[in-house]
């Protein structure tokens, strides 16, 4: 997530707009989606990231190749990264 808060007015304590609001930037980095598929954060769901998930196969806890998260990078994970194929939108 790319994010520059622009503020012109009276200070406010970083924590404020970053913990404190419903819809903080943390809250929206937690939930955030778009583009999960992406294992290398280029910004583009491609062959890269298609041989990364087939060269990380089998068990693989934390790994980015580990669409969604069951500590295997499988046919699930696979299958996510063909259908989000092409840029992140």
């Amino acid at each position: 997530m790319c994010r520059w808060p622009a503020y012109s007015g009276s200070p406010i304590l970083l924590e404020t707009f970053l913990l404190q609001p419903d819809h903080s930037l943390i809250d929206q980095s937690l939930h955030a989606r778009m583009g999960v598929e992406t294992t290398n954060g280029d910004g583009f769901v491609n062959v890269t990231d298609l041989l990364a998930v087939l060269g990380a196969w089998g068990p693989c806890p934390g790994c980015p190749e580990d669409i969604n998260a069951d500590g295997f990078v499988n046919v699930t994970d696979l299958l996510a990264v063909l259908s989000a194929w092409g840029p992140c939108e």
